[in-house]
């Protein structure tokens, strides 16, 4: 009850809309032979929400307390690790017996063994695209690195040194990335502007903390849902975007704010449906591309991948990868993480559950 009680429904439901942007984008885009500008942009809207929520629920478990960095690390290791690394060698072995389930994904040593320890690499068939053997756990070496960096401010007192502090670092790893001459190595990687949608969640998870009566100002909800209207508008049309990628960091972030402070203004809807894909939403971002990849093979070649078909099939592929990743949230993630949790909770626990 006590859990219940400190949980944000509203960023849970934000999980759930950011993986099932990301699994639409990614079932409609993956039958076409060409790049699609909205769907790309939706699956990275998606990621984008990811990252602003987790900057933001970070900020909210570790507070401004001292904590131990390695109790810390193998929380997010325990949490994150085992359900990638069961989906990545899966994957290695798809590749091995059933490639063609697969458009652009092959497996070497080199690359499983960098995929798994998130280290930053390029593709063995694209030296130009920079992504794991598993292409979504892209997003995990962010993740990961963020845990990283948070960890390393174990030593802070207080929420202003921690969120100043990491402002800092975020601020300089970023300035320094835009001076390297190449991009494309781990440390173009590791100073890309990809942090900044974590940094952003952390100042609005330093506000919820520290001010969290201003989230149930009038204003609040109205200013924020414009933004979010506004630069959602924008990022879908490059003629109306001067901003690039930080449109969408800041409708995320608009969209963060919207809902927390509909939920502190008693606004916010309690839909158990939108809740139990929240709950799921690690296991829907990780194995919807199972279903995906065989939903195509399978169903494009009895019906085709145009006209209504490509609707039809794109629907219920989506629905099916929801469902089936919720199955499997429940029989794998769920208490595999549960175990491995227990074996290292902490006597107190944190006051966001999300």
């Amino acid at each position: 009850m006590a859990e219940e009680r400190n949980r944000l429904f509203s960023v849970q439901y934000m999980r759930g809309w950011a993986a099932t942007l990301v699994v639409f984008a990614h079932t409609f885009e993956h039958p076409l032979s060409e790049p699609n500008h909205a769907f790309l942009v939706s699956g990275r809207y998606g990621v984008e929400v990811f990252f602003v929520i987790s900057g933001f629920i970070i900020t909210c478990s570790v507070k401004g307390r001292q904590f131990s960095p390695v109790e810390f690390m193998l929380r997010r290791i325990a949490r994150v690790v085992p359900l990638y690394w069961l989906v990545t060698l899966l994957v290695a072995l798809l590749c091995v017996v059933l490639p063609t389930l697969f458009k652009t994904t092959s497996v070497t040593t080199s690359h499983l063994l960098q995929s798994l320890f998130f280290i930053p690499h390029a593709d063995p068939r694209d030296i130009t695209e920079w992504s794991p053997l598993h292409k979504p756990g892209w997003t995990l070496i962010y993740e990961m690195f963020f845990y990283s960096l948070m960890a390393v401010l174990f030593w802070c007192s207080s929420l202003k040194s921690r969120v100043v502090t990491l402002t800092a670092i975020i601020g300089g790893l970023t300035a320094y990335g835009l001076t390297l001459p190449d991009r494309l190595s781990p440390l173009g990687y590791l100073t890309d502007l990809q942090l900044l949608p974590f940094l952003f969640g952390v100042w609005i998870g330093g506000l919820f903390l520290s001010r969290r009566h201003w989230f149930a100002q009038p204003a609040v909800p109205v200013g924020a849902g414009l933004a979010f209207l506004a630069f959602t508008a924008i990022v879908y049309v490059p003629s109306l975007n001067p901003l690039g990628d930080f449109a969408m960091t800041i409708a995320s972030l608009s969209l963060l704010a919207l809902a927390i402070s509909m939920e502190e203004r008693r606004t916010f809807p309690r839909i158990p449906l939108f809740k139990e894909i929240g709950d799921s939403s690690y296991s829907l971002y990780l194995w919807h591309m199972f279903v995906v990849g065989l939903g195509w093979t399978v169903l494009g070649k009895l019906f085709g991948t145009t006209g209504v078909a490509y609707a039809l099939i794109g629907c219920l592929i989506v629905m099916l990868s929801i469902i089936g990743s919720h199955v499997a949230f429940l029989i794998v993630e769920k208490p595999m993480t549960a175990w491995l949790q227990d074996a290292i909770r902490p006597r107190s626990k944190p006051a966001i559950v999300a």
